[in-house]
């Protein structure tokens, strides 16, 4: 299965050519001046690279947000052209989860060990000392499937530091199949984009937390791991509708859906960017 990825939620734009379930082709170009110029091309020197053509894709894996209001709007209205255009589906992920995969299979590669129990935070900065922020837990080692254990929200660093203190301290975290998930013996905290210097050290965080914490920054591509899973949803293993109703609403057991085009909707965690999102829908660009 031939996939096209698309990532303009941050300030770099990024698109990747997927084949059999790995990344063939990537690029990333930084700035987020002239996105929708800048991603055309890119996707355009992906096909010639590989002699692949729009015809020859079998589904699109889009960041439908958090992130930039104007490279959100491009990304996903040159997603939705395409797939129009080919009778494709694409695969919506949230900017944060596409990062805590991201961190995964970096952790993956520099561990030569397996994993112990690991909580991933990816976190996004949202100006004046706030972020974006999720918490996702890996599958143990008698568990099949990823779990959410934070949904995406947004609000002050300094609160979103004490909620995950708190959770690490009281000994207790979600219930998975009937039963509480075990605590985590480590923390990776990634930052999609650059990390802001407001933002504590892994050292500090490591004596606060009394656990080891692993910190990541710049992360803007995207890893095997959303591949594998946006192939199964794709082929129709997993869920391929979605509630309107519930649209930001995020099942406990981590799943990923395709959607048709009209379907595909942006992550606005902010309510004024979903007020402006309503206000003026996006269009397909013009150049």
């Amino acid at each position: 299965m031939r996939i096209l990825l698309i990532n303009t939620a941050l300030d770099h734009c990024v698109t990747a050519l997927s084949e059999g379930g790995r990344i063939a082709r990537g690029l990333e170009t930084p700035g987020r001046r002239a996105y929708a110029n800048l991603l055309f091309r890119q996707i355009r020197e992906l096909f010639g690279a590989d002699t692949v053509a729009a015809e020859d894709i079998d589904g699109i894996i889009c960041v439908n947000g958090p992130g930039s209001f104007t490279g959100l709007r491009v990304g996903l209205a040159a997603a939705k052209g395409l797939a129009l255009a080919h009778d494709l589906r694409i695969v919506p992920v949230n900017t944060l989860l596409n990062c805590c995969f991201t961190m995964h299979d970096a952790d993956v590669r520099e561990r030569t060990e397996l994993l112990p129990p690991t909580w991933y935070v990816p976190l996004l900065d949202a100006r004046n000392e706030r972020l974006y922020g999720a918490v996702y837990a890996m599958p143990g080692a008698d568990q099949l499937h990823w779990h959410i254990e934070r949904e995406p929200l947004v609000g002050a660093a300094a609160d979103f530091l004490n909620y995950l203190e708190k959770r690490l301290t009281d000994g207790a975290v979600s219930t998975v199949c009937g039963r509480p998930n075990c605590r985590p013996e480590r923390l990776v905290i990634g930052w999609a984009g650059a990390m802001p210097e407001y933002f504590p050290a892994a050292v500090d965080l490591t004596a606060r937390f009394g656990l080891e914490v692993v910190m990541y920054s710049g992360i803007y591509d995207f890893a095997e791991t959303l591949v594998e899973m946006a192939v199964s949803a794709l082929s129709g293993m997993f869920p391929t509708t979605v509630d309107e109703a519930n649209v930001l609403k995020i099942p406990e057991q981590l799943e990923l859906a395709a959607v048709d085009a009209e379907n595909l909707l942006p992550l606005y965690v902010s309510p004024a960017q979903a007020e402006r999102f309503l206000a003026k829908p996006p269009s397909l660009p013009t150049s």
